[in-house]
């Protein structure tokens, strides 16, 4: 699970697009922003960041300032772990917002707020229901025993059924174990005010067996982060191998032979670095969409890799028209099944996909992939959505 890892701060040049509410954090904040192109030829307003840590990453996420990530590399292997971890935090990121937004909108439309509500009709609690965060975590701290026996209440029996699941490894009920109180941690300070302070309540054992059924759910939906990191991984790899071996046939700076070039380790490393020279670049760009404190639904994670991006940019505006433009557009199934045989572990990639497929539509999240090559440019662009 992202942020499991001793180190969490990782040097990988990273650039972020702000959202509107990001924007006005950072000029608040007196912090410097900067102007910068994208893969597919946008302007953003953000920051380029040579290392970041993992949890400062996901509470921008959850604050709801962070619209897209990108990452440019020429080699994405080596920093295979850490693209593993970054992409499950993004995903996690998501239903960790989803969460809140699922337990606040149940919360108050349940009959306890009803009721207060009818009774103070001038300080409603609803969505548009703003109350100063660090008065209610004052409260709160002076509340820290009531709030904990709250969540107590609710893990106790989801902890227990974890633990005495027998099909799940130790490790695995580790990960569940963090898992369950991470996302209880996520909720608003609002949601635990009420919580504790009408613990006494008849509606309160309602609201707490709704909470134990929705994070159930959701402890269901975080598999998919691991899954959709694989797949991410293993189209990162086809894709740097595809370059090499484009790179080799063409001769690169010398006499290579392209057959060898993915087997020989010093052939591949003297390779990358002159197509590092050569500016020859994978992008991997991720895109949040939708991300909304007051709308639980709607959202959606988009993931795009553009390989050989310096012909993209030209191509920016037939793209986006397709007029005039040779495009073939497929499935990612087919793309996979017509890969040249320069490109191995195929059957691989059909795997993870497969099981990404099927997975996604057990919990409920629609998931689409398609590709975009244009023909005589080399040119390949894979984008991957998944809506929660």
């Amino acid at each position: 699970m992202a942020g499991n890892r001793r180190n969490s701060t990782f040097e990988i040049p990273l650039r972020i697009s702000l959202t509107e509410e990001g924007i006005n954090f950072f000029i608040r904040n007196k912090k410097k922003l900067n102007r910068f192109q994208l893969a597919d030829g946008s302007e953003a307003y953000g920051i380029h960041l040579k290392a970041f840590s993992l949890p400062s990453l996901q509470q921008m996420m959850h604050h709801n300032y962070i619209t897209r990530f990108e990452i440019a590399q020429t080699e994405f292997m080596a920093k295979r772990q850490e693209i593993l971890d970054f992409s499950k935090l993004i995903v996690y990121g998501m239903l960790y917002r989803k969460f809140d937004a699922a337990i606040f909108s149940n919360l108050i439309n349940s009959d306890l707020i009803r009721q207060w509500n009818r009774n103070n009709p001038a300080n409603p609690i609803d969505e548009k229901t703003r109350i100063n965060e660090s008065f209610l975590e004052g409260v709160l701290a002076k509340n820290t025993a009531r709030v904990n026996e709250v969540k107590a209440e609710i893990l106790a029996p989801i902890n227990r059924g974890i633990n005495e699941n027998g099909s799940l490894l130790p490790e695995e009920k580790n990960i569940q174990l963090l898992s369950s109180e991470r996302y209880l941690d996520k909720l608003r300070p609002l949601i635990w005010f009420i919580l504790s302070r009408y613990k006494d309540s008849a509606d309160y054992l309602s609201l707490i067996e709704l909470i134990r059924r929705t994070l159930l759910s959701f402890l269901e939906k975080s598999k998919i982060a691991e899954y959709l990191s694989l797949m991410i991984l293993e189209l990162l790899a086809n894709a740097e191998n595809t370059n090499l071996h484009a790179y080799a046939r063409k001769g690169g700076n010398g006499s290579v032979d392209p057959e060898k070039v993915l087997y020989d380790p010093k052939l591949r490393s003297s390779l990358i670095k002159e197509m590092e020279s050569a500016g020859e670049k994978i992008y991997l760009d991720w895109r949040v969409r939708g991300l909304n404190a007051a709308n639980s639904s709607g959202e959606r994670l988009e993931v795009t890799l553009y390989n050989r991006d310096s012909e993209y940019r030209e191509m920016r505006d037939k793209i986006n028209d397709k007029k005039g433009l040779n495009m073939r557009e497929k499935s990612l199934t087919e793309f996979y099944q017509q890969a040249p045989a320069s490109v191995p572990n195929t059957e691989l990639g059909l795997y993870y996909l497969s099981y990404l497929s099927d997975e996604c539509s057990k919990v409920g999240i629609r998931f689409e992939s398609n590709v975009h090559q244009i023909s005589n440019r080399d040119l390949t662009i894979i984008t991957l959505q998944l809506q929660f």
